[in-house]
């Protein structure tokens, strides 16, 4: 694994301030959404998301989260390809997304899960 910051503690887990993601907000030029809980900070909540935070520390890296990926994430990660000029990949539970520099999402849907196999007895 890459060592992605000074500041990681022991574990090697360390997370953006929401500072340095949100200045990435602003040079992308990317207008978070406003929720009710982002207090004095426009932006806060949405920087807490985890896709948004490993955009920030691994910007290189193919990402995977648990969560599907909402459209105002999809704005944020076409945005973000076009400024890199870089492709970026990213798994959710519905499937994968490619964004590339200038182009809409492509969503590449999970395979079907495998059939489930018969038992298969041998009797001597």
């Amino acid at each position: 694994m890459a060592d992605i910051t000074n500041d990681a503690d022991a574990s090697g887990f360390a997370e953006p301030d929401v500072a340095q993601t949100l200045a990435l907000f602003k040079q992308i030029g990317f207008i978070p959404p406003v929720h009710a809980s982002d207090g004095d900070l426009p932006g806060w909540e949405f920087a807490g998301r985890a896709e948004i935070k490993l955009a920030t520390l691994r910007p290189d890296e193919p990402l995977g989260v648990s969560s599907p990926i909402p459209p105002e994430a999809k704005t944020f990660f076409m945005k973000l390809a076009k400024f890199r000029q870089e492709m970026q990949v990213i798994t959710d539970p519905t499937g994968t997304y490619v964004f590339e520099p200038g182009a809409e999402p492509e969503h590449i849907p999970h395979p079907e899960e495998a059939a489930s196999r018969k038992a298969r007895w041998k009797f001597w």
